[in-house]
């Protein structure tokens, strides 16, 4: 009876979690596709009048690539960076004591407004505000602890006897590391690197402070137009800045299907082979 009451529970609590998830983005989709001139809920009629508005809008396309470009920069970064230097943790060589730790992973301690100041004024003193340069390193320092957690994590679940497996066959160190360590690593590295991505890429605090009228990002555009104007844009904006997280997720997520059904076959193959 008890145990039937915690399902019972639980269930509900993850029913109402769903709702609260989504109820707002519901109200959203229906207030993109208004037929409205300002923002009206629930709408009387449906278009895609906004939504045409917004894909043919120079200062908006131009804001959107930017987002794609400063995120990819951000991401690839943060994964060459977060990969080896979660690595070095989960093997000791940088250390085991907490305070290593602590100051890999401050910057998602630390609130975002204090990064963003700091980077401002190095900004400055260096020249190099009006650029991506800026807005990068800040989603870099702030996409590298994600990358790290995620493949500590993956460390910690993988044998341990499988490098020295290899090493003992006679493969040499960057040979475990291409086709023993990485290919274990993987789905570390995807989430890591669709984690930093997705910070980047709807990232408002750093673009307060770093962007300029040459890098505004899709979200300080859709901020912009909040304070501005009041029309169901900003709600297709919001939209389109949702599915495309959303659909950077689930490619990600058919990628590593891909991967592991691609593994798996040549498992089979190789025991049909060998039968």
């Amino acid at each position: 009876m008890e145990t039937y009451s915690v399902r019972w529970f639980g269930r509900v609590a993850g029913a109402l979690l769903v709702l609260v998830i989504l109820a707002p983005l519901v109200v959203v989709l229906m207030t993109a596709f208004s037929d409205a001139k300002l923002l009206d809920f629930p709408p009387k009629s449906y278009s895609t009048y906004w939504l045409s508005t917004l894909t043919s809008s120079v200062p908006w396309t131009d804001s959107m690539k930017m987002s794609f470009k400063i995120a990819g920069y951000s991401c690839v970064l943060a994964v060459l960076l977060g990969v080896p230097l979660g690595l070095g943790l989960a093997r000791g060589r940088l250390g085991r004591s907490r305070a290593v730790h602590a100051f890999v992973l401050a910057p998602m301690i630390v609130p975002v407004i204090s990064l963003s100041i700091g980077f401002y004024f190095v900004s400055a003193k260096l020249g190099i505000l009006g650029t991506m340069a800026p807005l990068i390193m800040a989603d870099v320092t702030l996409g590298l602890p994600l990358v790290v957690v995620a493949v500590l994590a993956t460390v910690r679940g993988l044998d341990p006897a499988l490098e020295p497996a290899a090493r003992t066959l006679g493969a040499s160190m960057p040979k475990v590391l291409r086709s023993v360590t990485l290919p274990l690593l993987a789905p570390g590295i995807v989430a890591g690197a669709v984690f930093a991505f997705l910070q980047s890429w709807d990232d408002i605090m750093n673009a307060l402070f770093l962007a300029t009228a040459r890098t505004t990002t899709f979200p300080l555009r859709l901020w912009n137009e909040i304070h501005f104007s009041l029309t169901p844009i900003v709600a297709t904006a919001a939209v389109l800045l949702s599915v495309i997280a959303m659909s950077v997720v689930a490619l990600a997520g058919l990628a590593y299907w891909l991967r592991r059904r691609s593994i798996s076959r040549q498992v089979a193959r190789n025991i049909l082979l060998r039968s």
